[in-house]
């Protein structure tokens, strides 16, 4: 009876301190945005991609507090939704002139018509009805997705399925405390949200520094419209549904991304 109400404070608090980090994370990065000042930028009909582009490179340069390289600045991610509602090409008109990245951002969402989020490891950009999928936040969270920093990600116009199998193989390089081979990185399987669906049309265009594995998955699922599951060293790709029964009841299976092809 004492082991198991050890075991039982031993999750809770595991529970607590994720969610003190994570809040730390957040926390941080508003700090980073508040601190850094634009010295001036000018957009005149810029296409919105081009223009967080821009600012995450500038953000970068201006981070002269932050001494390790791979840290400074942060990430901004552009959630652009279905293929054709054209996010990406919004023309941005705006000056800036010594304002920080917060009042930058705030402008910039407000003229795009649009909402930022800061979350622990970047910022979304994002239609006004958009949330960040949740992932099932729980204790079962192995070592090696909690250990990972993946050092850098550029994703652009890249099939879903492509972006989940470079993941794939990160996880695998990066897993420095396993060492057996076969039991190296994490598994990534895919429920298809509907019958005939096919991730290799879904595209994803992201870029990113520095960002736990665990958070590059969670941002790439939700980029095309899903979320993940984790399950020991299993992370399950499954649609955003308000009831999850609506894909364990039906008929499409989960699959395993497939293999590469040998070059």
């Amino acid at each position: 009876m004492e082991k198991s109400r050890n075991t039982s404070w031993i999750i809770l608090l595991f529970i607590f301190t994720s969610g003190l980090n994570a809040q730390a994370s957040v926390d941080y990065l508003v700090d980073v945005v508040k601190r850094l000042n634009i010295p001036h930028a000018e957009f005149k009909g810029t296409p919105l991609r081009e223009v967080l582009d821009f600012l995450q490179d500038k953000s970068a340069e201006l981070d002269v507090r932050e001494v390790d390289p791979t840290k400074k600045g942060f990430n901004i991610v552009l959630y652009t939704g279905k293929s054709d509602d054209k996010i990406d090409d919004i023309p941005i008109t705006l000056k800036l002139d010594n304002v920080s990245f917060d009042v930058a951002f705030k402008r910039i969402a407000a003229f795009a018509k649009m909402k930022h989020v800061i979350e622990s490891h970047a910022v979304f950009f994002a239609p006004l009805n958009w949330n960040l999928p949740n992932r099932n936040k729980d204790a079962n969270i192995p070592d090696v997705m909690k250990n990972i920093t993946v050092p850098s990600l550029n994703f652009s116009n890249t099939s879903f399925i492509d972006a989940l199998k470079y993941l794939e193989r990160q996880s695998v390089a990066l897993d420095l405390t396993e060492q057996e081979p076969v039991k190296k990185g994490i598994k990534v399987i895919i429920q298809p949200p509907y019958s005939g669906w096919k991730g290799d049309e879904v595209k994803i265009t992201m870029r990113m520094r520095n960002v736990p594995l665990l958070n590059a998955l969670d941002y790439t699922a939700a980029l095309a419209g899903m979320q993940c599951e984790v399950e020991i060293r299993t992370v399950l790709i499954t649609p955003i549904t308000d009831d999850k029964m609506d894909y364990l009841n039906s008929a499409e299976q989960p699959t395993p991304l497939p293999k590469s092809k040998p070059k």
